[in-house]
């Protein structure tokens, strides 16, 4: 009965994984795409915690290959260790894949949280900040400290009326993470709020497919780094976010490693 109810185990995640294989890491589609095809919905959450469940995801296939592996090797050894070990993580497994399900929005706790949480934030906070924006620093701040330029060359490197469009090269490197993102947008004075600023993302349609190394916006979002973007403080967070979901500008080398250039 046991051995059973391990098959029965094991084909599910064996075909949970090759559905995370194709439709996630390789972005072919399959038949299994309708088997129980999930699109959380995680924008209720602050930056560290979309994070968190970001790496989750990355664990659970990892789960998958684990159990793959080790519940035919539990069978044959008949080793208690590993089936104990294997309920573990299938447990753990199952949950997160409940999880995952519950914050559908086309499911009902989803609904609920959207409801006790509200999600949609103010219009005065997906406005252009402006250059006028009081933020911590702005990036002309960046250019004199990093870059050592003087306080006039900072300030005229952007001048319209020098030539330049207004806008700067956003650098994001392989190591660069989400948070880390959305932080210095914040921090230099290129979005109002950080929350809202997530909101966009979550809610503005990524047309390119990102790269395997990309940075994970919600369920199908994704913001490429080895690239940069052009941004200006003039930008509302609407037009930030498309411009980080799908105008990359890729770089093979990074000399300076400046995450800021005019």
């Amino acid at each position: 009965m046991s051995k059973i109810l391990f098959g029965i185990v094991w084909v599910f995640v064996f075909v949970h994984f090759l559905k995370d294989l194709t439709q996630d890491i390789l972005h072919i589609a399959t038949p299994l795409d309708l088997l129980g095809d999930v699109n959380e919905d995680i924008s209720i959450f602050p930056v560290w915690l979309q994070t968190t469940f970001n790496y989750f995801a990355y664990l659970s296939f990892i789960g998958e290959i684990f159990l793959i592996i080790c519940i035919p090797l539990a069978i044959r050894l008949k080793s208690l260790k590993l089936i104990k070990t294997s309920i573990i993580v299938f447990i753990v497994l199952i949950g997160y894949l409940g999880l995952c399900t519950a914050l559908d929005p086309r499911f009902s706790l989803s609904q609920v949280t959207h409801g006790i949480i509200n999600t949609t934030p103010s219009s005065d906070l997906l406005l252009a900040p402006g250059k006028d924006f009081p933020s911590t620093k702005k990036v002309e701040n960046y250019f004199t400290e990093t870059m050592h330029m003087t306080s006039a060359d900072a300030a005229n490197v952007r001048s319209k009326t020098k030539g330049y469009d207004g806008k700067i090269s956003f650098r994001l490197t392989d190591k660069t993470t989400l948070q880390a993102v959305v932080s210095n947008l914040y921090y230099y004075g290129f979005i109002r709020d950080e929350k809202a600023f997530m909101y966009a993302l979550e809610n503005t349609k990524d047309t390119v497919v990102g790269k395997s190394n990309a940075l994970k916006i919600g369920k199908t979002g994704s913001i490429d780094v080895g690239a940069y973007y052009r941004i200006t403080e003039d930008m509302d967070a609407w037009q930030m976010a498309d411009e980080l979901l799908n105008k990359p500008t890729y770089f093979a080398y990074d000399e300076y490693n400046y995450m800021f250039m005019p």
